[in-house]
């Protein structure tokens, strides 16, 4: 194995997975906080030179949705400032650059399926900080790919499906919004999907990295099939916990405007993934198979 990785982020969701499905391809490397800050340029240099990785993956971000409201500086710091940083340095060492990004770049306006010809709009500082990412990855680095990503969930973390699963151990009813629209991807299936891109088509890793990520450079939407509004999915992960049955747990439905929250949400984030899937042979699987293979561990 003579191609090394390294993979910013080593606790989150994404990162783990990533860990797990890029093992074959490469050696791993992981760095985070406290030994690597994204905020720090001389650290993100000198973590670079002493790694000396092939490809580096940005799965760390500052993703507290509601809190980025008043904390717009640390938001932009990790979303913004920070994957720019990294991009520039990766771009000076010929080091391929993977950056992931949010379906909340889109204002939620259009009802079918978002390209990544789409212009974005935001609605939160959050989403924005997320946008800013995304530019200053692509300007610092021509041999960078950037992937949004679209209500990530796993059985490990703070996502939504853990949400739903605590929840009907303690309540006999919940309700959930019907009238926001995505996505639901399972963090496992991303990984495997991003470890199908880089190994190609013979599935061994690229001969150079640098170089063939500068052939494919640009942006592209990865997420499950289908679509799903919030109450579908937790139905759908409800149907699968044994402890909601047993309790008969009933889902209610409501309204976004019923719950207070600081930041608001886009009402339809689809992502549609056709350019991913042309350029790079890649399959996605419906968002119910998703929840189906996760809930099964």
């Amino acid at each position: 194995m003579n191609r090394k990785f390294l993979i910013i982020g080593r606790s989150g969701q994404l990162a783990h997975e990533l860990r797990r499905s890029l093992a074959p391809l490469a050696e791993i490397e992981t760095a985070d906080l406290p030994e690597f800050d994204l905020t720090d340029s001389d650290r993100i240099r000198a973590v670079l030179d002493a790694a000396a990785p092939d490809l580096v993956l940005n799965a760390a971000a500052y993703t507290d949705v509601d809190k980025a409201e008043n904390d717009r500086d640390r938001a932009f710091a990790v979303n913004a400032d920070g994957p720019g940083s990294l991009a520039c340095a990766c771009a000076a060492r010929k080091i391929a650059f993977v950056h992931f990004s949010t379906d909340y770049v889109f204002d939620g306006l259009k009802r079918e399926p978002y390209t990544e010809t789409d212009p974005p709009g935001p609605l939160n500082l959050y989403g924005l900080s997320k946008l800013r990412g995304e530019e200053n990855v692509l300007n610092e680095c021509d041999g960078a790919l950037v992937f949004r990503l679209a209500w990530l969930f796993s059985t490990r973390g703070n996502n939504f499906v853990h949400k739903v699963r605590s929840w009907a151990a303690k309540n006999a009813v919940i309700r959930v919004v019907d009238d926001q629209f995505g996505n639901p991807s399972w963090a496992r299936i991303i990984a495997a999907s991003v470890a199908v891109i880089l190994a190609g088509s013979n599935n061994a890793p690229k001969t150079d990295l640098f170089e063939w990520a500068r052939s494919v450079y640009g942006l592209y939407h990865l997420a499950s099939s289908g679509s799903a509004s919030r109450f579908d999915w937790a139905a759908e992960i409800l149907r699968r916990t044994p402890v909601a049955q047993e309790r008969q747990v009933r889902l209610e439905r409501a309204k976004t405007i019923d719950f207070a929250s600081a930041a608001a949400r886009p009402a339809y984030s689809v992502l549609d993934c056709g350019k991913a899937e042309r350029t790079f042979g890649i399959c996605a699987s419906d968002w119910r198979r998703h929840v189906s293979l996760a809930l099964e561990e």
